[in-house]
C-alpha cells in the first residue's frame, strides 16, 4: 500500500467532524451486539469494515456488560 494512500485516507478522516467519527451509545451497543457471537477473525473484518478497532469493541463490550451487571433502582 502506498504511502500517498495512507496519506490521503488519514487526511479524509480528520477532515470529518467529530459528530461524525463518534458512534452513539445505542450504535456500540448495537455493534456489541451484533459481534457477540463472530469469532475474533470474523469480528477483525467487521472492525475493518465499519473504522473501528477491535480493542474500542472491547471496551464497549465491558461498559455495556457492567452496565447490565448494574441492580436497577
Amino acid at each position: 500500500m502506498g504511502v500517498g494512500t495512507l496519506e490521503r485516507w488519514r487526511n479524509d478522516a480528520l477532515s470529518r467532524p467529530a459528530r461524525e467519527r463518534a458512534w452513539t451509545a445505542a450504535a456500540r451497543f448495537d455493534a456489541v451486539l451484533t459481534t457477540a457471537a463472530m469469532d475474533e477473525a470474523g469480528r477483525s473484518a467487521w472492525c475493518r469494515a465499519n473504522g473501528v478497532y477491535p480493542h474500542e469493541l472491547a471496551c464497549w463490550r465491558q461498559s455495556a456488560t457492567q452496565a447490565l451487571a448494574e441492580p436497577e433502582e
